[in-house]
């Protein structure tokens, strides 16, 4: 594996630890919310309950009551005890009667039982599950956080290739592009794709693009400031004759390698006289002369 895999990999495993580390830590936050919302939703259920066992129960009952029926009250007891979270039910009065379990925990509703003109036949006892109750709302929390977990597991999987897509490779071509960049292979560097989107990257590869343009600009630049401060140290700036460091420097290699070779000494007879006489002006004019006829 490259560099460059090697960053794809470490930028996506992060990427996918985060996008799901945090996805489940925002299901562990709407927990609470959840289990309260179908906690609300079973309590609901109850005083639904409560409403139909007061307005389609109690008739029945003191009917049943009344007449001394304890079949018909009894079948009515456990009709009732078929709603939402109702686990027990208790008759006292006039005839006593219970159906169901009652629960540890439990709300219990005191309904009187009465007759159309009135007369009191009993009371009727109706307790409801708490425990059920909440059992219920983890069980839909529960139902919730496993469904949820499904899907946040494809969200986060899409989200992570359009991520991956739209912003992870083009850093990385961003990076690749910016460790070609060395001043001695500009025009051999990588290529960079400008998409043009007028985004943020795209404003990033702009520059990229235009600091290697300035970047090959400085280099040219700067190889010809190199050249003309080589050529100055080595040539006479008044003659463009190989100077005094030129000449050791061909001079020592020469001499140590015990080789013969010549070596020749000019002189200007009288050119103090033209210094002195005419002027520096036309001395150097002299010996821009000399060194033209020398080239020649």
């Amino acid at each position: 594996m490259d560099t460059m895999d090697q960053h794809r990999a470490k930028l996506s495993r992060r990427l996918i630890i985060q996008t799901v580390g945090l996805s489940f830590v925002m299901m562990l936050l709407i927990i609470p919310i959840q289990y309260l919302r179908d906690k609300h939703s079973a309590e609901q259920q109850v005083q639904a309950s409560m409403t139909q066992i007061r307005d389609g129960y109690m008739p029945a009952l003191a009917a049943g009551i009344w007449n001394f029926d304890r079949e018909r009250v009894a079948l009515s007891l456990k009709g009732l005890i078929q709603r939402p979270f109702a686990s027990y039910a208790e008759v006292t009065g006039d005839m006593t009667l219970s159906v169901g379990r009652k629960p540890r925990s439990a709300l219990q509703v005191l309904y009187p039982i009465r007759t159309t003109d009135g007369k009191h036949l009993g009371n009727l006892a109706v307790a409801f599950d708490e425990t059920a109750i909440a059992d219920a709302a983890w069980n839909n929390v529960r139902s919730s956080f496993v469904t949820l977990s499904i899907y946040t597991l494809l969200l986060s999987g899409l989200l992570l290739w359009l991520v991956q897509r739209t912003i992870t490779s083009r850093l990385l071509r961003l990076s690749n592009f910016a460790q070609g960049l060395r001043l001695e292979n500009l025009e051999e560097g990588p290529s960079l794709y400008l998409e043009r989107s007028a985004d943020e990257l795209d404003q990033l590869t702009k520059n990229l693009l235009d600091m290697r343009n300035q970047l090959a600009t400085d280099r040219d630049a700067l190889r010809r400031f190199e050249q003309e401060l080589a050529r100055k140290a080595n040539e006479d700036q008044l003659t463009g004759l190989p100077n005094r460091f030129s000449f050791l420097e061909n001079l020592y290699p020469a001499m140590d390698r015990q080789t013969p070779f010549a070596l020749m000494f000019i002189d200007l007879d009288g050119f103090k006289k033209v210094n002195d006489s005419l002027g520096h002006s036309v001395g150097d004019e002299l010996l821009k002369q000399t060194a033209r006829r020398l080239r020649e």
